[in-house]
């Protein structure tokens, strides 16, 4: 395949797409969606460290990569050879695809947090971008007539697993 690989699997869901699960409308989405097959080995859009890797019920598996453009938040991964505070550049396999967490089918999704907050990583990864401005603002309630979010707070400290992070924060992984 010539070229990195999310310019190689179609886009299934864009930054801001409404973000369905089981006919749920959630929030909109704030990733990108990837139709990567299952044990694809994966790379990351830019160099930088581990900074957080885990497992969660609706993001399955996942690695945090602290680059210059942000936090890179890689989701529903079949497994990651690498470890929190390790080094990876563009050339790197440190993920990957899967079908873990709350997924509809095997793919890969892409989440770019800047000062905390998701953006949209779609120019980051030569796909053009959304119409939405960014940085995005907190998401909206997942349920009608619940309170807003606190707004997100600063991104945790390196190599700090997401279970340990400040609710705000650990609610930014699961938008």
């Amino acid at each position: 395949m010539a070229g990195p690989w999310w310019q190689q699997y179609p886009v299934t869901s864009r930054f801001g797409d409404p973000n369905l699960l089981g006919g749920l409308r959630l929030r909109p989405a704030q990733h990108i969606d990837f139709a990567t097959p299952e044990g694809l080995d994966l790379t990351p859009v830019e160099a930088g460290q581990v900074a957080a890797k885990g497992s969660d019920a609706r993001l399955g598996n996942y690695v945090v990569v602290r680059g210059k453009s942000g936090d890179w938040l890689y989701f529903h991964g079949a497994d990651s050879p690498v470890e929190i505070g390790q080094q990876v550049d563009v050339d790197t396999p440190f993920f990957r695809s899967g079908n873990t967490g709350a997924s509809t089918g095997p793919h890969t999704s892409i989440r770019l947090l800047q000062g905390g907050r998701p953006v949209d990583p779609a120019r980051h990864l030569g796909l053009g971008g959304t119409a939405m401005p960014e940085p995005q603002g907190t998401p909206i309630p997942s349920i009608p007539g619940a309170p807003p979010p606190k707004p997100p707070t600063k991104p945790p400290t390196k190599g700090k697993p997401p279970e340990q992070w400040a609710p705000s924060s650990r609610a930014l992984l699961q938008g």
